[in-house]
């Protein structure tokens, strides 16, 4: 399993996929109240959507999972902040979409770091 399974999901736990037919906001309402099988359950259900929809706009695989965790564990700590104007989905991309997006723009303008090393000859490099 990749690095985003082992920290999100704790294989140990033995946590079992709650009914699909559980609609998302409900879900999130038991999460709320203190159920983390819940969380779980959206983690397993929007994992793949959340990576494939990170990849596509970062275009790496390894940094489309370290997101993909940044956005659930925004989720995690954010989930009072749902107000139920959008569906569940809705909110959950548009945080991807917004954290992608800050990688994008911070991933451009970041300043690489140039070393003036001096050669053995005495030149810089």
């Amino acid at each position: 399993m990749g690095p985003f399974t082992t920290a999100i999901a704790d294989p140990a736990a033995g946590s079992k996929m709650s009914n699909p037919a559980i609609p998302d906001e409900l879900l999130l309402d038991r999460f709320q109240r203190g159920d983390k099988a819940a969380f779980q359950d959206l983690v397993e259900r929007y994992k793949d959507g959340v990576v494939g929809y990170i990849h596509r706009m970062v275009a790496d695989p390894a940094w489309a999972e370290d997101l993909a965790q940044d956005v659930f564990l925004r989720l995690f700590v954010n989930a009072g902040n749902f107000r139920a104007k959008s569906r569940f989905s809705t909110w959950l991309f548009r945080i991807a979409h917004n954290r992608a997006m800050d990688f994008i723009k911070r991933k451009r303008i970041e300043p690489k770091l140039v070393l003036n090393i001096p050669d053995p000859g005495g030149r810089e490099q």
